[in-house]
């Protein structure tokens, strides 16, 4: 991260949706390259629909992320209709005019345009706006770093970069109650120390884990510090009699115990330094429908947090992982927390086949240009980091399984990794086919093991392997915990 103030990389299209009556909603387009506009927004959906949406959406977020499929189930394409009907209620008339025209003048500058969403009517505000489909692109708009969408909240305090010394830190929290489910909270941790390794090097980030889980502990850390990221790592949910978003913590006996929204804001809100909270829980973003700050998210930043980023409906361990991993690599390269969250989305869009989980994360903020550090030294000289003894390979989950299922390709494998050290692509292929390509891959036939199709969609379902499959060329990528493995048997 340079110290240098870097020239932001978005113009704001700030789009107000005031309360109707109806199904009729005042919007208006408060700020944007092009200028102002109202117009009145029909929303497309009576409320017996809007349920039946809302219940297909989670149903196809269920779905989503199984075994390779080749076309859409219905339930995604009845995503994608829905994300088209949202874009079309809201970017409508004059509006969709000044959006246009704000893309180019972004566009000309060499910048993308954050869309602010600001939502002043509760039952639309616990809308999924982050699936908005803009047909004429053949995208979600989110899944562009050119359009991040951002919840928006003005609030009267103003909010400025806070200068760090850096390394910038953040505090890890897991809660895992005995008499909850058991998520795969180890497996999390592994990678984003994993992906935080390279910049605790370079001295740019430091992650330090709480010990304990109760709200106690996180008290006891929140008077010590400073910590500029808390990342909570667990079980959360929503209150319907209190309107309240909660996350679960633990007792002194290890079982569970809810901790509202307000409460967790009342922990955090006071250590100064902290700029950014990430809520890897279930169901952090829901709100209610009588109140636009009912979300743990949305309180969290009414308390004063400039940024919060949770999750509105139940998130895959392996969905959370490629999230968090990617937004802290892009977040310390001193890009904005939008523009971090937009790549974020992109590689869970990447990594985890089919999935709709990109959708699921929502970004609240409260800071004008997404910039939410101001380093005010160069980075620490690089430091030695003692290894980690990492659990034998064994042990990783589905290894020992694929080493039963298909010893001769991961011997093959292992060969190949150890004579091309830094190539992570490969094509399969019969014996005498030809692929032109200007770069060298890596190759397995088809003609060479059996089954070669099957044993490669294990891998893939397993997350050893990313499927790019191009021009009905089936490409995959080696994952780099997969590589790991190669290497170390």
């Amino acid at each position: 991260m340079s110290s240098e103030k870097k020239e932001a990389n978005y113009l704001d299209f700030e789009l107000k949706i005031d309360p109707g009556a109806g199904r009729d909603y005042p919007i208006c387009v408060i700020n944007s390259p092009a200028g102002q506009a109202s117009e009145t927004m029909r929303f497309p959906f009576d409320e017996l629909v809007l349920e039946n949406r809302l219940k297909d959406l989670q149903i196809a977020l269920l779905r989503s992320g199984g075994k390779h499929r080749r076309v859409k189930l219905p339930e995604e394409q009845a995503v994608q209709n829905f994300g088209k009907a949202l874009f079309a209620a809201l970017f409508c008339g004059e509006v969709r005019s000044r959006y246009d025209v704000g893309l180019t003048k972004a566009a000309q500058q060499g910048k993308g345009l954050r869309i602010k969403l600001r939502v002043q009517s509760p039952e639309l505000a616990a809308l999924p706006w982050e699936f908005m489909f803009d047909e004429r692109q053949g995208e979600f708009l989110c899944l562009s770093r050119r359009t991040p969408i951002v919840r928006y909240v003005e609030l009267p305090q103003p909010i400025q970069p806070v200068s760090v010394e850096l390394p910038l830190r953040i505090l890890g929290m897991i809660a895992a109650p005995d008499d909850l489910p058991d998520l795969d909270i180890q497996r999390e941790k592994q990678r984003i120390e994993k992906a935080v390794k390279d910049l605790e090097k370079k001295g740019l980030v430091e992650l330090t884990w709480l010990p304990g889980q109760t709200w106690r502990d996180l008290q006891k850390a929140m008077r010590g510090g400073p910590w500029h990221i808390f990342h909570f790592i667990g079980h959360g949910g929503f209150d319907d009699h209190r309107d309240e978003g909660l996350i679960c913590l633990a007792n002194e006996e290890g079982k569970r115990h809810l901790l509202s929204a307000t409460q967790l804001g009342r922990l955090l809100a006071d250590h100064e330094p902290l700029r950014l909270v990430l809520l890897n829980a279930c169901e952090g973003a829901r709100g209610g429908g009588g109140d636009i700050f009912s979300s743990s998210a949305s309180i969290l930043v009414q308390r004063g947090i400039p940024a919060v980023i949770a999750m509105q409906y139940e998130i895959t361990d392996r969905a959370a992982i490629e999230f968090s991993r990617t937004f802290y690599e892009v977040l310390a390269e001193g890009q904005p927390i939008d523009a971090s969250t937009a790549e974020a989305r992109k590689s869970i869009s990447l990594a985890v086949n089919n999935t709709l989980e990109w959708g699921t994360p929502v970004l609240y903020m409260r800071s004008p240009d997404g910039v939410l550090f101001s380093p005010e030294q160069a980075p620490l000289k690089e430091k030695i980091i003692p290894p980690v003894t990492q659990p034998a390979p064994e042990k990783q989950p589905g290894f020992a399984k694929i080493e039963r299922l298909m010893p001769a390709l991961l011997e093959e494998m292992r060969e190949d990794i150890r004579n091309n050290p830094t190539k992570r692509e490969f094509v399969i292929l019969k014996r005498g086919w030809q692929y032109n390509s200007s770069e060298r891959y890596l190759a397995y036939y088809l003609d060479e093991h059996d089954d070669l199709e099957g044993k490669l969609e294990v891998l893939v379902n397993l997350g050893f392997l990313r499927e790019i499959t191009y021009n009905n060329v089936r490409r995959f990528i080696f994952q780099e915990e997969f590589v790991d493995y190669l290497t170390a048997t």
